[in-house]
Formats: structure tokens, sequence, C-alpha cells
């Protein structure tokens, strides 16, 4: 039986892990959308760990075991939630 989804607008248990002096200090120039780095998803925590650790997408894609698109969209989605352009603002592990 799958474990019940957490209520809309509700963040994920392991959204609330941190993800880093680089990217916690991005939380604070997060759009006005109330977004932040404690609002990404585990996939999109995963992926910018791995950004940061210098890896690419396809090896991102390779280690999580989902297709480069995938790694893509999370990293798009959480790019958008921290208000950054992309992985050069993410700074290194």
């Amino acid at each position: 039986m799958l474990a019940p989804r957490p209520a809309a607008g509700a963040p994920a248990e392991s959204a609330e892990a941190p993800l880093g002096a680089a990217v916690a200090a991005h939380a604070g120039s997060s759009r006005s959308t109330g977004t932040g780095a404690g609002r990404l998803t585990a996939g999109e925590q995963e992926a910018v760990a791995l950004v940061r650790a210098g890896a690419s997408n396809q090896q991102i894609a390779q280690q999580l075991r989902v297709s480069r698109r995938a790694v893509e969209k999370r990293l798009t989605s959480a790019y958008r939630k921290l208000g950054i352009g992309g992985r050069g603002d993410l700074g290194p592990g």
C-alpha cells in the first residue's frame, strides 16, 4: 500500500534537510512565491547535491536511475525555487 501524500503545499519530510551553506544562502533571495531551499523535493535536493559535487546531468541520471530529462526538470524546478539562474550559481559542494 502506498503511503499517504502530504497535503497540498506541505513540504515533504525529507525536504527539510539542509543543502549546505551555498544553497541555503540563496533561500533568502528566492522569489516571492514563498519557496526556498526548505521547499525542495527530495529529488531536487539529490540533484542539487550532485551538481554541487561536480556531476553532469548524465552522471546524475545514471546515479539516480532516472532519465536525463528528469534530471533537467528537477534542476530547473530547484533553480526556480532558489531564485537562481543555473548550476553556476550553486557554488561548489
